[in-house]
């Protein structure tokens, strides 16, 4: 079985595959900010004073506008993230070209304006994550070729074209 077809990421997608690959990360600072908060209260606070410190509003609303700041920062930094993202997107000469993908019965390969051609064989397939709207198909940890539902005509070709990836290539 062999299927073609095309199409073009756009800076949504790069932005979305970088924040799927970065989410473990994200997640792991954000629960060491909530830590270190956590700590920062109970280090300040002298042995025995909590129960004081939760009984006085006062106290009790500066922590939790520093909790509310500490959440702030944090979206600050998604947002910076995705300015980031867009100059890395727009510097790339090939980031908005078109792919023209030919999956096999043993290979993945995927061309970029005829100039640069990557195949991937089933023992080089790392990980295959599904999602409702496009499957990313990782050789390693960082790298992926992203496949799209709006590369195809019709939602029927996607899920085929998903499945035969799923059952073809999923060794894991």
């Amino acid at each position: 079985m062999e299927y073609n077809f095309s199409g073009v990421y756009t800076l949504r997608d790069y932005v979305k595959f970088n924040r799927k690959l970065s989410r473990k990360n994200t997640i792991i600072r954000y629960i060491c900010g909530i830590v270190a908060l956590a700590g920062l209260l109970f280090v300040l606070s002298p042995e025995g004073q909590i129960n004081r410190i939760i009984d006085k509003p006062s106290i009790l609303l500066y922590y939790v506008f520093l909790f509310l700041f500490f959440n702030a920062g944090v979206a600050f930094l998604e947002l910076f993230t995705v300015f980031r993202y867009r100059k890395i997107y727009r510097s790339d000469k090939s980031a908005s070209s078109e792919r023209k993908y030919r999956i096999t019965n043993e290979t993945i390969s995927m061309a970029i304006d005829d100039t640069s051609m990557r195949t991937i064989g089933k023992e080089k397939i790392h990980k295959i994550i599904p999602e409702a709207d496009r499957v990313y198909i990782f050789d390693s940890l960082v790298s992926a070729i992203i496949i799209k539902k709006s590369f195809f005509p019709s939602e029927e070709e996607f899920e085929e074209v998903k499945n035969f990836i799923i059952n073809n290539f999923n060794n894991k």
